[in-house]
């Protein structure tokens, strides 16, 4: 026990609830560490998009003989395909899913027999 009116205090200072005792070094990391991740997966996204579509965009120029027009083309589509992405990560950092904890694989209980958890 500590000493404070008989409650038991943690070396961290706090009495042990969630958040408390935490340093900030440690959340800025954890930060980080998601930036660092949402920037090698938008990298990776847009390399693989343009290349794709750069790609595809030349074998069909040289299929149907529209050569640069194609690759360009493709190249665009890409880059919106890779931005489009990026949105799409973007937006579920922001918005956390809500529903039921445990995720959508959890089946509910209805109250009849044989439809147990």
């Amino acid at each position: 026990m500590g000493r404070h009116g008989g409650k038991a205090t943690r070396p961290g200072g706090g009495s042990g609830g969630r958040g408390e005792g935490r340093s900030p070094d440690r959340d800025g990391l954890r930060g980080a560490g998601t930036l660092f991740e949402l920037a090698f997966s938008f990298a990776g996204t847009m390399l693989a998009g343009m290349a794709i579509g750069y790609y595809g965009g030349r074998w069909l120029d040289a299929w149907w003989g529209t050569e640069p027009w194609l690759q360009l083309v493709g190249l665009m589509l890409g880059v919106v395909a890779a931005f489009r992405a990026l949105w799409r990560t973007l937006q579920r950092m922001e918005d956390p899913p809500s529903g039921p904890v445990g995720g959508a694989g959890r089946q509910r209980n209805t109250g009849k027999e044989g439809n147990d958890l």
